[in-house]
């Protein structure tokens, strides 16, 4: 692995023990709370932050989705995908909090996805990475730019579920 390469699997390794350690204690009904029909879940949170990943990671590796490869979507209990969407997966947050979908499958999702990219990442010639991915969002990034998006992106989720986690779990002992 290349010294990038090693840099960009040591972020994305810290971020997701930090993820880990957030959801650690929280059961299936805390991470389907959200404090207002306008507001994210946990959950679906932490469904954005995997299917971001999913979706656009594997394209610096020239590589299928897991959620289509492996059939998350079905694992998952998500109902079929309703008009407006308002996540990548075509879902709405009440569709998504409505699902069956527990925290350990959505863990075990976000661990495959990031098992898959790091093995990816391993591999990988940093001079493919470096080349423009021409994604819908930023097509001037190269696959290096969305693997450390990738790592900022969940640090800056890492805060709503943290917080989210808190008034969660103080709205139970409060009763």
């Amino acid at each position: 692995m290349s010294d990038p390469s090693k840099s960009i699997a040591e972020a994305l390794e810290y971020s997701r023990e930090r993820l880990l350690g957030s959801l650690e204690g929280l059961t299936d009904e805390q991470i389907k709370w959200r404090p207002s029909d306008k507001a994210n879940s946990i959950g679906s949170i932490l469904l954005h932050l995997t299917r971001m990943h999913d979706r656009d990671l594997p394209r610096c590796f020239q590589q299928p989705e897991v959620w289509e490869a492996e059939g998350w979507k079905a694992k998952l209990g998500l109902p079929d995908p309703q008009a407006p969407a308002t996540f990548e997966s075509g879902h709405t947050f009440d569709a998504v909090n409505g699902g069956n979908a527990r925290l350990d499958q959505l863990i075990d999702y976000t661990t495959k996805v990031r098992e898959t990219v790091l093995k990816h990442l391993s591999t990988a010639d940093m001079k493919d990475l470096e080349k423009p991915l021409e994604a819908r969002a930023h097509p001037e990034w190269s696959g290096a730019a969305w693997l450390m998006h990738a790592a900022l992106h969940e640090s800056h989720h890492q805060g709503q579920i943290d917080y989210l986690k808190g008034l969660a779990q103080g709205k139970e002992t409060a009763l």
